[in-house]
């Protein structure tokens, strides 16, 4: 029987993130920047792949609604509708069961859809049949490959995503140390001349060898003043004496520290930090994993690292006319960002 390593990265990170995250077809939408009908028919096609021989066997018309339903996206009559079907139809059982079996691994304790017996007995008169919901379950760690296929299309979005990178970075700004950028427009703390945030630029973070998690780095300026979002995902979460610290990094010895933060359960933390104007003479964008000391320096234990030289400009994101070009080359700096002009008054 296939298994959920034999579908494509994307397919496979569609899966984890509605099974592990509890996430809907519109949130997934979001998050990989694909249509949401891409997104539903990805899901669907991935169960059929998953057990093809059964699926066979499902009327067409019937398919597509047992699969939304086995990845929690019913609800309400749509999802008594299909209960009723799985309950009249040998087939659609069948197929179900099997990818129940299939896909019982990455469900959370008590998460996995009910599939209902072939005869059930009928209700007490007056009682309410019970309706399935939606209802969100707790969320599961993503895989290593699923959590870097997150940040590929995150990076890729990036550009499009500019008013959301605003956000996050100001919005965020409280669990990250140093002194946030200037605020943007739409925030409580906006003036009216807060001037407009540019996207400079993004890059993937990898893990160092024997460590785990993925992130995206992206690079923002606001009133000449160059800025940083840090997204990571599948870290080792940290505990009360632990902490991730965000570097400019050229040694353990030669390095500048933009701020930490701490992850959730789940190994996730995001953060933002102003960056000095001249982050560009840096090798290396650099976590690491930090004790909470009164020691500013680097531990030596870094984690996950991008180099500066390989950020994708928002041209290149965007596909624009310098889109597409070759990746600057070893050792060379992207140009550094020059200041937005002021908004007219």
């Amino acid at each position: 029987m296939p298994t959920l390593d034999s579908l494509s990265d994307e397919r496979r990170a569609i899966i984890e993130l509605v099974i592990r995250r509890g996430k809907t077809y519109a949130e997934i939408s979001d998050l990989l920047t694909l249509p949401e009908d891409r997104v539903r028919a990805y899901a669907r096609e991935s169960l059929t792949e998953l057990a093809p021989r059964t699926a066979e066997r499902v009327e067409t018309s019937w398919r597509g609604q047992v699969a939304d339903y086995l990845l929690r996206q019913q609800s309400g009559p749509e999802a008594l509708a299909t209960r009723g079907h799985l309950k009249s139809s040998d087939a659609a059982r069948t197929w179900a069961l099997s990818l129940a079996d299939s896909l019982a691994d990455l469900y959370p304790d008590d998460a996995q859809p009910d599939i209902p017996e072939a005869t059930a007995p009928q209700p007490v008169a007056g009682a309410k049949p019970r309706v399935p919901s939606l209802a969100r379950h707790a969320a599961g760690p993503l895989s290593p490959g699923t959590a870097s296929m997150v940040v590929r299309r995150r990076i890729i979005g990036a550009v499009a995503a500019t008013v959301a990178i605003a956000l996050v970075a100001f919005g965020l700004g409280k669990i990250f140390g140093g002194d946030p950028p200037p605020p943007v427009a739409g925030t409580e703390t906006e003036t009216e001349t807060a001037p407009e945030v540019i996207p400079i630029g993004a890059v993937e973070l990898a893990p160092l060898e024997g460590e785990q998690g993925v992130g995206l780095v992206t690079l923002f300026s606001q009133g000449g003043q160059p800025g940083i979002v840090i997204e990571a995902d599948a870290l080792e979460p940290t505990d009360d004496e632990q902490a991730y610290q965000v570097w400019l990094y050229n040694s353990d010895k030669d390095a500048v520290g933009i701020g930490a933060a701490q992850t959730d359960p789940q190994g996730r933390f995001a953060a933002t930090g102003a960056l000095p104007t001249d982050f560009v003479d840096y090798k290396f964008i650099d976590v690491s994993r930090e004790p909470i000391d009164e020691d500013d320096g680097h531990s030596g234990e870094s984690v996950l690292r991008a180099k500066v030289a390989e950020v994708q400009s928002a041209e290149e994101l965007s596909g624009g006319a310098g889109g597409g070009g070759a990746p600057p080359a070893e050792g060379a700096a992207p140009p550094a960002p020059e200041a937005p002009a002021p908004p007219t008054p």
